[in-house]
């Protein structure tokens, strides 16, 4: 659908918007050029597995009650390739009317134009539904692109049908990384790397993130710009070479097994990740029960953990 687009179309995408967060639609419009029974037909695309395909058809289907007349065409895919199509379609000027958003993209989408000023179907949307703080990580300079789901947390997840066969502890909520890493070798060896005690978490720009906040630095400046040095990245990365050496699975068997997650594949007993994985965690692993708790922290009482909006939606 092209930028250029009736009232009708915008304002469909905008009643899908919020049936996906959890919202009902605020008005009509000013009904001058508004049909709200003219057929429509929206593309909507997210990332996920199948859990989320199954419950977001059940979202569309109890939308299609209300608007029989909107066609909603669906597709998904893993988060790595979901990117990757996205950006293929904005340099063409075809990205789905309705799509799963992430805030990591808000400056790159917003400032090109490529998704829309909600200002625009400002009608369409009850904004008093959400606390600020939570619209504000789907604002940038002060225009809302994207209506963010909820909040998720940084999170350590442990499986505890493996851990309790095992007969291990859960790791201590807020620990130091050091008597985290710990740990994760007391699991690995105790196991026999069936399953490893977890994943390089070096890996994640997260965990990073994390520690250069306890030091009260950050990623990014306010003018955008990088917020640490070449040293401090190459500190972090060093600092988990003694899990790759034989404590956490291997990078080849997680290779081998993407999409899906070591945790999700239950070849690790933890992983760290946003909160709102739970789901899509024990749909992959099966497991009847799965602990969260705080993960590891670089200085004692830092406030480095913080509320991130979860899943965002957009229109293009």
């Amino acid at each position: 659908m092209s930028r250029i687009r009736t009232t009708t179309a915008w304002s469909a995408a905008a009643a899908f918007a919020l049936i996906l967060t959890g919202c009902g639609p605020a008005g009509a419009g000013d009904g001058a050029e508004y049909d709200p029974d003219e057929k429509v037909s929206l593309d909507f695309a997210w990332w996920g597995n199948d859990d989320r395909a199954a419950r977001y058809n059940e979202l569309i289907a109890a939308f299609n009650k209300e608007y029989p007349n909107i066609t909603v065409k669906t597709t998904f895919t893993d988060f790595p390739s979901y990117w990757e199509q996205r950006q293929v379609e904005a340099a063409s000027g075809s990205l789905p009317d309705v799509f799963q958003f992430s805030d990591s993209y808000l400056r790159q989408y917003g400032e090109s134009g490529a998704i829309l000023d909600l200002a625009e179907v400002a009608d369409q949307i009850d904004f008093t539904t959400f606390e600020d703080a939570l619209l504000g990580t789907g604002r940038l300079d002060g225009v809302q692109y994207s209506l963010p789901t909820g909040y998720s947390l940084w999170a350590n997840f442990v499986n505890q049908d493996l851990l309790e066969a095992q007969g291990l502890d859960l790791p201590e909520g807020g620990s130091t990384f050091e008597e985290f890493d710990d740990w994760l070798a007391e699991v690995t060896d105790a196991t026999g790397g069936d399953p490893f005690g977890g994943t390089d978490y070096t890996q994640r720009i997260q965990v990073f993130e994390l520690q250069l906040r306890a030091a009260g630095k950050a990623l990014y400046t306010p003018e955008g710009e990088l917020g640490f040095t070449e040293q401090e990245l190459t500190d972090f990365w060093q600092s988990g070479a003694g899990l790759r050496d034989g404590v956490t699975i291997p990078q080849q068997q997680l290779e081998e097994i993407s999409p899906v997650s070591g945790f999700g594949a239950t070849r690790t007993m933890s992983e760290m990740s946003w909160s709102n994985f739970l789901g899509g965690y024990l749909a992959d692993s099966g497991a009847s029960s799965i602990a969260i708790v705080a993960p590891p922290t670089a200085e004692p009482g830092a406030k480095d953990l913080y509320r991130q909006g979860g899943l965002q939606v957009a229109i293009s």
